[in-house]
């Protein structure tokens, strides 16, 4: 007898359980961090999730084993710079496709980050000639800079 003909005369069938990763949150507190959930009925392995920026993958994270239910936040070990305009961002749970999960539809979160620019003034170099002090100053930002003051602390 089948699998289908003996659901079939149960009043009550279930799928095997299978884990079900996904990503539920991310921010950019300390890096790039972001909370991964096993949303299934089963545990999960250990896996690994991806970092992509403009569909090229930048980083990857390793993920401890989850229970069912069990979450996780975890950081990826990566400097982001935005390049304007700006990124698509997306973190992929499960991202060498080594888990049989019962969604493998809900593994990427997906964002765009706009970039803004601003201006970044610092001070090249310095010198004294008598009781004066002169200085350079360069903007090494990437939007131009309003008329400005520059003082020395107390």
């Amino acid at each position: 007898m089948s699998y289908q003909d003996r659901c079939s005369q149960r009043l009550h069938c279930r799928s095997a359980a299978k884990p079900d990763l996904e990503i539920i949150d991310f921010d950019f507190i300390g890096g790039i961090s972001y909370i991964i959930k096993n949303q299934g009925t089963a545990a999960a392995q250990a896996s690994w999730t991806g970092l992509k920026i403009d569909d090229v993958q930048v980083a990857e994270s390793a993920v401890p084993a989850l229970a069912a239910g069990e979450r996780k936040r975890l950081i990826f070990s990566y400097s982001y710079s935005c390049s304007p305009p700006g990124d698509v961002l997306q973190i992929i749970a499960d991202n060498r496709s080594e888990i049989a999960e019962s969604n493998e539809n809900n593994n990427i979160t997906e964002i765009f980050l706009t970039c803004f620019a601003f201006p970044d003034l610092i001070i090249t170099d310095s010198w004294f000639q008598g009781n004066t002090l002169f200085y350079k100053i360069k903007n090494q930002g990437d939007e131009g800079s309003d008329a400005s003051w520059t003082s020395l602390p107390d």
